[in-house]
């Protein structure tokens, strides 16, 4: 650990002398990683990692384990337990991604385990979900719908269409924006999921809203009463849900074909520039994707409805 330059403690030591004495168990190490991703305020990470925990609990019948009993045959046995219970195939792929994040920081840490991917013959593949986009007729009716006498119903088609204009914004991140993150005509800010920076023109669109809602909080859009991480977690959380539930009624008002959400103006952004021939490059870099790899994949499902439009069109000439 001295040799590694990093600061260290004494209960640091003492788990790695426990761990690599094989005397400290994979629910004991979980609890560790837990505890760590809740003194880094990381609150997301540190309950996907406790659901996972209670489900490797639960495959164990509450024993103990050590962390060095993970190998192969351990790991497929766990994937079989939970395809028995009839978990879905991307909850599976989530308890395995957090078990194997967990499993990967023990092996950096540097502790001596005996298998380096016991991980790899994962069977359970991320089933692709519908992916909706709106067209540019049901985005105007979402823009234009009348909703003055029922502003929980405007704040939230107003949050979706902010992140419609600010070129598919999450949600989580609009809502921790702060005024600081619009000085001099421009939008900055970083996202929480990857931590990249981006910013953009800060457009009338988007002045509009911003204006709409101006308060004495430090924030653009006031959801939140605490800065304490727990509390802000929950609070996006509390949020994410109304929204979504408003959302579903305005898309019901509207008659739309499918089930509105935040993530949907994200998905019409993204839409909406590739049907007018935009490079995936310059979507990648507008939706703030680390690689274009991922968004080749992000729009992928898109491919055939524009190709039907396509061939409507090339059909209709004969």
């Amino acid at each position: 650990m001295e040799c590694r330059g990093v600061e260290y403690h004494v209960g640091d030591i003492i788990s790695r002398y426990r761990i690599e004495h094989d005397s400290l168990s994979l629910q004991g190490y979980f609890d560790l990683r837990i505890k760590y991703k809740e003194s880094t305020n990381k609150i997301g990470i540190m309950k996907s990692y406790k659901s996972t925990l209670a489900s490797i609990s639960t495959f164990l019948c509450y024993k103990h384990a050590r962390i060095s009993d993970v190998n192969f045959l351990f790991v497929r046995n766990y994937e079989q337990f939970l395809i028995d219970r009839g978990i879905t195939a991307n909850t599976i792929c989530f308890y395995m991604r957090n078990f194997k994040s967990v499993y990967n920081q023990a092996l950096i840490d540097g502790y001596t385990l005996p298998e380096k991917m016991p991980f790899k013959y994962v069977q359970s593949k991320i089933q692709k979900t519908t992916k909706r986009a709106l067209n540019k007729a049901e985005l105007i009716g979402i823009r234009d719908i009348d909703l003055n006498n029922r502003e929980a119903l405007m704040f939230s088609r107003d949050l979706f269409l902010f992140s419609f204009y600010s070129r598919g914004m999450a949600m989580v991140d609009i809502l921790h924006l702060t005024h600081a993150n619009t000085k001099d005509g421009i939008l900055s800010y970083r996202r929480k999921k990857t931590n990249q920076y981006i910013e953009m023109a800060l457009t009338k669109e988007l002045r509009q809203i911003i204006d709409r809602y101006k308060s004495d909080s430090e924030y653009v859009f006031p959801v939140f009463k605490s800065s304490e991480p727990q509390e802000l977690y929950r609070a996006v959380q509390c949020a994410l849900y109304r929204i979504n539930r408003h959302l579903k009624i305005i898309g019901n008002m509207l008659e739309l074909d499918i089930k509105l959400t935040t993530y949907v103006a994200r998905h019409s952004w993204a839409t909406q520039a590739k049907h007018r021939g935009v490079a995936t490059s310059v979507i990648s870099e507008g939706l703030g994707h680390n690689s274009e790899t991922t968004t080749q994949i992000y729009l992928k499902a898109f491919d055939r409805s524009i190709l039907d439009e396509l061939n409507d069109e090339i059909s209709s000439l004969l």
